[in-house]
C-alpha cells in the first residue's frame, strides 16, 4: 500500500484538489461526506481525473459514515475503526 506523499498541515490531514489524488498511486480512497453534499457521488464522477485515479477504475472508493469524526480522541478512534471495518469486511 501507497503512504501520502503530501505534507499535512499538522493535524495528519491534507486537503487537496482532484489533481492531488494523482499522488495516492495505488492507495484506497475513503470519504467522509453528507449524503446531502457528497462530491464523490454527484462532481466527481464527471471529472476525467477523478475516473482514471487507480482506486476509482478499480472500484476501491469507499464512503464512512458521514458522523465519522477524526478529532475527538479515544472514542473518534474507536469509531473510525469500526467504519474502517465496516468497509473492509463488506
Amino acid at each position: 500500500m501507497d503512504s501520502w506523499p503530501g505534507k499535512d498541515a499538522g493535524s495528519g490531514f491534507t486537503t487537496v484538489g482532484v489533481e492531488g489524488l494523482t499522488q495516492a498511486g495505488s492507495a484506497d480512497l475513503l470519504y467522509v461526506a453528507v449524503k446531502n453534499d457528497n462530491p464523490f457521488a454527484t462532481a466527481l464522477p464527471g471529472n476525467a481525473v477523478y475516473a482514471k485515479l487507480p482506486a476509482v477504475v478499480q472500484k476501491r472508493v469507499f464512503a464512512l459514515d458521514p458522523g465519522t469524526w477524526f478529532f475527538g480522541g479515544p472514542l473518534s478512534a474507536q469509531q473510525a475503526i469500526a467504519e474502517f471495518l465496516r468497509v473492509y469486511q463488506a
